[in-house]
């Protein structure tokens, strides 16, 4: 997916006493994409000395290049096989909006650059971004990390029909998967699906709410697994989810569970950086670079471009002890579910 970066472009604009172009990058290439959407958000970094940054960081042109050139090459054993060009998209107006969290930076719009085209795991791929204002071309290069299942192969839980059973807060669950080549840590992400029932006007809303279950799993071999303690649900859950209003009941509909592998670009990202959230997470701050600018590695550049790579199992079910502890226990009775969705 895609993060927020900075940039500036008005003619007035000074940017302290010596200008010099500081361009901030991030796009994580992701094998799993099921509609073969890349993003890669390209911005710009700046200060003036004369005038109030805060204001400035409200500015649109402030933020965004005007006239970029965005490609991605695509390599078999370094011979180039394709050139993809990326068309700027506002992120926001997506059918599913991916929105800028509110702050100092300008939210609206939230540009980033797409293609839409397969990604070959045996394939390398090359990000250029040429200014063409100033003629400077930022480069760099990243594998892919396959989702192959008989490469990332998820072992438990293996399909919907195997329980996730969470029921006892105080014992543990382990997950157990095959960790595919080029991957060098994981995210374990569950998507939680419920309905929430008015009792008065009798309409029902399905809802959903993403539980971070393990994040930044190291890679420790190729058999993968990570014990939870099953009391972080039923936290996560009642700290996403919250006390039902007056007049509202709940139901749990099926659930899905996300694997995310990230490359060693990521895993340098996170140790540099010592990073919080995910690599689920839209909202990276990146220092560590792995960008280059006109052959110059890390000059006035600053981002990842690299990979990950999702795996998920789908329409997945609690054992009943975990529905019972879900419905009575007091951690999560005031969130009032009353049973499983009818529909």
């Amino acid at each position: 997916m895609v993060v927020l970066f900075f940039s500036a472009c008005d003619d007035d604009f000074k940017v302290g006493a010596d200008y010099k172009e500081v361009t901030i990058v991030y796009g994580l290439l992701d094998h799993g994409s099921l509609t073969n959407e890349q993003y890669i958000k390209v911005t710009r970094g700046y200060y003036s000395e004369t005038e109030d940054n805060l204001l400035l960081a409200a500015n649109i042109d402030s933020i965004y290049y005007r006239d970029l050139d965005v490609k991605v090459e695509e390599y078999d054993n370094g011979n180039l096989t394709k050139t993809i060009n990326c068309i700027r998209v506002d992120l926001a107006s997506l059918p599913v909006p991916i929105r800028k969290e509110s702050g100092v930076f300008a939210d609206s719009p939230n540009y980033a650059y797409r293609f839409m085209e397969p990604l070959d795991a045996n394939r390398e791929y090359k990000l250029i971004v040429k200014n063409n204002e100033s003629g400077s071309v930022i480069t760099a290069r990243t594998g892919i990390i396959s989702t192959d299942p008989n490469i990332f192969t998820i072992i438990k839980p293996f399909t919907a029909n195997d329980q996730l059973q969470f029921g006892e807060p105080l014992q543990t669950y382990t997950f157990s998967w095959k960790a595919p080549p080029k991957a060098e840590l994981f995210d374990i992400l569950l998507k939680f699906y419920y309905d929430d029932i008015n009792l008065v006007s009798k309409d029902t809303v399905k809802k959903s709410v993403d539980l971070a279950l393990g994040s930044f799993i190291p890679r420790n071999a190729g058999a993968m697994s990570f014990e939870m303690d099953n009391v972080v649900f039923y936290s996560l859950l009642s700290a996403n989810i919250g006390a039902a209003p007056a007049n509202i009941i709940r139901r749990v509909d099926t659930t899905q569970l996300f694997f995310v592998a990230g490359d060693t670009v990521v895993q340098k990202y996170i140790d540099v950086n010592n990073a919080q959230g995910g690599l689920t997470n839209d909202q990276i701050k990146p220092i560590y670079t792995n960008l280059s600018r006109d052959g110059v590695f890390e000059k006035d550049v600053v981002g990842i471009f690299g990979a990950r790579s999702t795996r998920f199992v789908g329409n997945l079910v609690f054992d009943t002890k975990t529905y019972d502890t879900l419905y009575y226990s007091d951690k999560t009775r005031n969130l009032n579910f009353v049973g499983i969705s009818l529909n």
